[in-house]
């Protein structure tokens, strides 16, 4: 759903059920904030900075995954879609704004990318694993080797040294 924004003020006109029941407002606490009040305060300055661009004229369209935050204190990630209409004179009269929220994608993501660092350390882990099998087994080869001379040269030796009765 569409919601409005002026872009003299930055403040909400017109928001959907959709977006209050997101961010745990009443339309009519939302109706007249500020835009960027819902916004998260690490995520504002981008935000700013586009809304700037899109006044100046220089960017009519704005997209951008962020962070919301519920009146609860929690986080929503949201997709933003922004349009401004300018008149005929080059003036922005209305900010047209598209919010989905991501939460569920974003919550995704950061497990699929927490699983993909466990199965790294699993791979190193196997990896070392391995070399630390192929070291004991050339390990095991030389000893072996060793272990043979010893006994030829225990064959050669007479059966009444002091090599025989350890």
């Amino acid at each position: 759903e569409v919601h409005e924004i002026d872009p003299s003020t930055w403040r909400w006109e017109r928001v959907s059920h959709k977006l209050w029941e997101m961010v745990g407002y009443t339309p009519e606490e939302l109706v007249g904030r500020e835009f960027l009040e819902l916004t998260h305060p690490e995520d504002r300055q981008e935000s700013l900075d586009a809304f700037e661009h899109a006044i100046a004229g220089e960017r009519r369209e704005y997209h951008s995954e962020k962070r919301y935050l519920h009146k609860d204190g929690t986080v929503v990630w949201v997709s933003v879609n922004a349009t401004l209409l300018f008149d005929h004179t080059d003036k922005p009269v209305r900010g047209l704004v598209v919010v989905e929220d991501i939460s569920q994608r974003k919550q995704a993501e950061e497990e699929r990318m927490r699983l993909e660092k466990r199965l790294q350390q699993a791979q190193k882990a196997e990896s070392l694993a391995r070399m630390a099998g192929a070291i004991a087994h050339n390990f095991n080869n030389m000893l072996a080797a060793v272990k043979g001379n010893l006994e030829l040269a225990l064959d050669d030796a007479d059966r009444d040294t002091e090599l025989h009765r350890c």
